[in-house]
């Protein structure tokens, strides 16, 4: 999580996150909401931990999605309108934990 004491030395965050096994490929994933102030400050950060620079977009109806490619990693952002029922999905599994 050293990714994250970088963010808060630039921004005011909130994490919270879950960990889900991914059944089809056999690894796992990481749910994260993160509440920030400075988008650009957490997009290079999350750059940094998967080792990617390029984000692309991908629009869904109303739902724009920003996906960054790493070399170690994937990461696909959104913009959650419905705060508790993305807390109910990601504690499908595992409860939701929190880092302030």
């Amino acid at each position: 999580m050293e990714s994250i004491s970088k963010l808060k030395k630039n921004d005011s965050i909130i994490t919270h996150y879950t960990t889900e096994k991914d059944y089809r490929k056999g690894n796992y994933h990481t749910h994260l909401m993160i509440e920030h102030n400075d988008d650009m400050n957490l997009h290079n950060q999350l750059n940094k931990f998967i080792g990617g620079n390029t984000w692309g977009e991908d629009k869904s109806g109303l739902d724009e999605v920003r996906i960054n490619q790493g070399k170690w990693g994937e990461i696909h952002t959104h913009q959650i309108w419905d705060e508790v029922g993305f807390k109910g999905y990601i504690n499908k599994h595992e409860l939701v934990k929190t880092l302030f």
